[in-house]
């Protein structure tokens, strides 16, 4: 499946319809679920990823923080068994999702889940102190596997759920906390016990579902470890913000025969949505950007309206220009080839 050229989105939308938000998703060539935070506090992806996991609280605006002697309780009275058979995803655009892609018969649709380095991170860091401290080493590493299972097995059921409509899956992981491994060597061992290990391991337990299945980081952070690393379809990144870096790291694997992820470019910001983040000469003289998709730099869960027409306004004019681009070399190559 070829989605060179492709306009998609993140995933957070500002908008307090339903139906205005399914259609500026499908206004994108490959449509995704939107996530609705102005409509719920729950439709931020922590609050989403944990709504049935035990011990989860959740405060008016969001927040989740985890009940640790619950979670204690509830997972020794249960074990895994039980978490398999609590794992259904909770989004409000998802059933009316699901029959417009069947109904539109829609090749592909995407798809974005909380990481679990970023889950666990978020989560451990909204959870009081002396409750953390109350759990044992051998508990904190019960609780971190238990959550990377609940967060693939809810993956894996919205996944199923599109395959099961003749829709192919394409999964990312969001993963803004990647940025902290610009601050600290991989080899440490983080407080949280969660390192690009776990990644990986989500990453293939969603491929060997027939998911093509990729990563988005907003922030710059180790690209290179990241690469090597992880064994992503797609890599989705804010292009203004990580390009230089990424792009040295990207020209080394090329030398080098290593296999390059397709991009997904975030090259319209969002405090700047009627612009592009890149020249289009960085754009179209790079092969890895001119057969990327392209998107906006991050969610637009707290942007306005206006600003996301304009995101998708940009994007639209960035891809007629690059079909203009694409067909001019194609009619000069077979000039000179005559």
């Amino acid at each position: 499946m070829s989605f060179a050229g492709v306009l998609t989105g993140i995933g957070s939308l500002p908008h307090r319809s339903l139906d205005a938000a399914l259609a500026y998703s499908f206004a994108h060539d490959l449509p995704f679920l939107p996530q609705l935070p102005q409509m719920s506090a729950q439709e931020w992806m922590i609050s989403q990823a944990l709504k049935d996991f035990p011990g989860a609280k959740f405060d008016e605006d969001g927040v989740v923080s985890l009940n640790c002697t619950s979670w204690r309780e509830k997972s020794a009275a249960s074990g895994s068994a039980k978490l398999k058979e609590v794992h259904e995803f909770h989004a409000l655009a998802w059933e009316a999702f699901l029959w417009e892609c069947e109904t539109r018969k829609v090749p592909a649709a995407k798809l974005q889940f909380v990481g679990p380095y970023t889950l666990q991170s978020v989560l451990f860091g909204s959870t009081s102190r002396d409750s953390l401290q109350d759990l044992s080493h051998e508990e904190k590493g019960k609780l971190g596997k238990e959550l990377l299972e609940h967060l693939i097995l809810q993956a894996t059921s919205a996944a199923q759920a599109l395959q099961s409509r003749g829709i192919q899956p394409v999964l990312f992981w969001d993963e803004p906390a990647l940025v902290a491994l610009d601050f600290a060597s991989v080899t440490e061992k983080p407080s949280h016990s969660l390192t690009l290990t776990e990644i990986r391991f989500a990453v293939r337990a969603l491929q060997k579902q027939g998911v093509i299945t990729g990563l988005h980081c907003c922030g710059n952070t180790l690209w290179k470890e990241v690469l090597d690393q992880l064994p992503l379809d797609l890599l989705s990144f804010d292009a203004g913000v990580s390009w230089d870096r990424l792009r040295l790291v990207l020209d080394e694997r090329a030398g080098s025969g290593l296999r390059l992820p397709q991009l997904v470019a975030g090259v319209v910001s969002t405090s700047q949505p009627e612009q592009l983040n890149l020249s289009h000469d960085t754009i179209f003289s790079s092969p890895v950007l001119l057969n990327a998709l392209y998107t906006a730099s991050c969610g637009l869960g707290l942007q306005s309206i206006e600003n996301s027409e304009a995101v998708l306004g940009t994007l639209q004019l960035l891809q007629k220009e690059r079909t203009s681009f694409v067909a001019r070399t194609v009619s000069d190559s077979q000039s000179t080839g005559n």
